[in-house]
């Protein structure tokens, strides 16, 4: 068995320990509605010239709660304060992109405080609000600190913290912490949590292979090491293989090495899985499956197993407490049942067929199918060049649609790629799977050798 060659992976205890440190810099507040106004927030910033550094005054767009010192936006907080300027928070009465363009102009303070007063106008227009019941509606506002203003045990530290809001949001915004939903991920995949159904629990031994995490979200990739696919040999079926070993750090990664015979005429496929949550509006939780090839390292996520938005009734009162308890461990039942569902092996070797059908799905050109596929996926024909630079046939000589799809989740963790584009690549290949040749588009009939 060859274990020349590993994968690189980013200790999850790593991914632990940035939440607990990002945890103690967080805070929360309700704000009534007639209590937020949008502001300038003044900067100084050092700038060289001739005579060596100096001070120089930049604006951003930023939000007064309750008449305090205005906080600056995060960029993702754009749309949400752009829906808080209707009623029902549903329409972008004033467009993020018009708030967002005059914020970018940050030495022109008439330009940012043109776009404050355009959302304090429809802010006054809204009012006050009432729920049901006479009520004023709040907005649920988040923010992040430039240093820890809480404890290890969640005790408030007297500091002088420069907050910024991180997420702008409706009173009935139900967060779920990327702690406590990641623990019970690690709990499903360590075979530690209870399944009270005493189901068969196909997550046990997957492990953590990689993780983003920014403002906006968390996605976590598990891969289960010990069943495989060979794409270039399909009529072997599924592999069994033993544990893959780890070991051999670099730098922050350790290596993951398939316990597998990896010769010159294999290329191995294995089940993936990748949980996704937002603690700041920017996407639902969702439990995906997916797979991930081997020697490129590619991923590609197909359906959805559990998607799940953060809405639910507005809590204000004492028994809330216990309420919102058996709300969450509800959402983490259900992120534990989902998970243990994806790496089911029939489930695993159907899709691996599937995605061994797009070798056989052969092309007449190569770069007519990638802008055909990249117009079908909303992708930048910009693109296109780097793309074909990383199209390598799966079979020399033999053009496949699975070779370009292949190309675009490569293509997601080549250079420097924001996460939000790795995500989109990543779950267009999944979606390629599932298209087959209507990837294609309209060009298919001329693009397909029959």
């Amino acid at each position: 068995m060859s274990t020349s060659c590993g994968m690189m992976l980013r200790p999850v205890t790593q991914l632990v320990q940035e939440l607990r440190e990002r945890k103690k810099r967080h805070a929360d507040y309700y704000v009534p509605y007639s209590k937020l106004r949008a502001a300038v927030v003044e900067h100084q910033e050092p700038a060289w010239g001739e005579h060596g550094a100096a001070l120089t005054p930049t604006y951003s767009l930023g939000v007064s709660l309750d008449g305090r010192k205005p906080r600056a936006i995060l960029p993702n907080v754009f749309p949400q304060l752009a829906l808080r300027t209707d009623a029902e928070g549903k329409r972008q009465v004033v467009p993020a992109t018009y708030l967002r363009d005059l914020a970018d102009l940050r030495g022109n303070r008439n330009a940012v405080q043109l776009a404050a007063d355009n959302v304090n106008f429809w802010l006054e227009r809204v009012g006050a609000p009432a729920r049901k019941g006479g009520a004023l509606k709040q907005h649920f506002v988040r923010m992040v600190a430039d240093c820890a203003v809480r404890d290890d045990n969640d005790k408030p530290l007297d500091v002088d913290a420069d907050f910024m809001v991180r997420a702008l949001l409706s009173e009935s915004y139900r967060p779920i912490d990327h702690l406590d939903m990641l623990v019970t991920a690690l709990q499903v995949v360590t075979g530690r949590y209870e399944f009270t159904d005493g189901g068969q629990n196909h997550a046990a031994g997957a492990q953590v292979l990689e993780w983003r995490l920014t403002e906006a979200f968390m996605d976590v990739l598990f891969l289960n090491t010990t069943i495989a696919f060979d794409l270039k040999h399909p009529e072997r079926g599924l592999i069994d293989c033993a544990p893959a070993n780890r070991g051999g750090n670099v730098g922050d990664h350790e290596f993951l090495r398939p316990q597998l015979d990896e010769t010159a005429g294999t290329h191995f496929v294995f089940p993936a899985a990748r949980i996704s949550n937002s603690e700041t509006g920017n996407g639902s939780i969702q439990v995906v499956n997916g797979l991930f090839q081997r020697w490129c390292t590619n991923r590609m996520f197909l359906g959805e197993e559990l998607r799940r938005r953060h809405i639910g009734a507005v809590l204000d009162d004492d028994a809330s407490i216990e309420t919102r308890r058996k709300s969450d461990a509800l959402v983490f039942s259900q992120i534990a049942d989902k998970l243990r569902i994806v790496f089911d092996r029939d489930s695993f070797l159907a899709e691996c067929r599937r995605f061994a059908g797009l070798f056989d799905i052969r092309l007449t050109e190569v770069k007519p199918a990638f802008d055909a596929v990249c117009k079908v996926g909303g992708l930048s024909a910009s693109m296109i060049d780097e793309l074909l630079t990383l199209f390598t046939p799966l079979r020399p000589g033999v053009n496949t649609l699975g070779d370009v799809q292949c190309a675009i989740t490569r293509a997601a963790h080549t250079g420097n790629k924001t996460p939000e584009l790795q995500r989109e690549l990543e779950d267009f290949g999944g979606k390629i799977i599932s298209m087959g040749a209507k990837a294609l588009g309209a060009a298919r009939s001329d693009l397909v050798l029959a």
